[in-house]
């Protein structure tokens, strides 16, 4: 199902998880896989099959119930738990809602930091929930937050391809294109295939390319 998933055969990898055997102890994790597939695919009931399949599962119940900011709190090491709890948080429709971009930013709800709070303690070498958190950041309105979320994941995983591109995206989109052609070179250098990347290289190099003509025409 994992091959199958990363070369986004979605039906096929779909089909595979459900002859996993519910009293295996691959279930839950392919229960995850399933899950991480939706939320890629985005679709709109896509976010509330997400939640259905993640809320019965032992592994999200469970991280519910860790306090990271307990100082008494014993918190495992758990990248499962972490991965699930970062794709339960993002069914939160704060990830989907129109922003008015002219509006103040607005506040993340409690409870997806708290589920981000506990994946960054269960697993702190992943990346992911400091994505989740930049991108939530990011789409009401939070800039300056998101640029610190983003940050601090490539401080834990330096070598993501989707943190050094989301960093990529923001600092496109405030101008420094430069900087952008750098971290979409990096990407790409980590992942030849990631078609985003080339993607704004193409969009910028456009960019200039327009830039140029209007300065000869002048």
């Amino acid at each position: 199902a994992r091959v199958e998933f990363d070369e986004i055969q979605f039906p096929a990898a779909e089909a595979t998880i459900k002859l996993i055997p519910a009293a295996s102890q691959s279930y839950q994790e392919g229960q995850v896989l399933l899950a991480a597939m939706l939320t890629q695919r985005g679709l709109r009931d896509d976010f509330q099959k997400v939640k259905e399949i993640l809320d019965p599962l032992k592994v999200v119940l469970d991280g519910k119930k860790l306090k990271p900011e307990d100082p008494n709190a014993i918190i495992p090491f758990d990248p499962l738990m972490s991965q699930a709890l970062v794709l339960y948080a993002q069914t939160d429709a704060q990830f989907r809602q129109v922003i008015d971009p002219k509006a103040k930013p607005q506040k993340p709800n409690d409870t997806v930091i708290s589920l981000l709070n506990v994946a960054k303690a269960t697993d702190p070498l992943s990346g992911e929930p400091w994505l989740a958190e930049g991108r939530l950041k990011q789409r009401l309105g939070d800039f300056v937050g998101a640029q610190e979320s983003y940050n601090a994941g490539l401080v834990v995983e330096p070598d993501s391809v989707r943190l050094n591109y989301a960093v990529a995206s923001l600092k496109n989109k405030a101008g420094a294109a430069n900087e952008a052609k750098d971290l979409c070179s990096r990407c790409l250098r980590q992942d030849g295939r990631f078609h985003p990347a080339l993607v704004m290289l193409g969009e910028i190099a456009i960019s200039e390319l327009d830039r140029l003509r209007e300065n000869l025409i002048s």
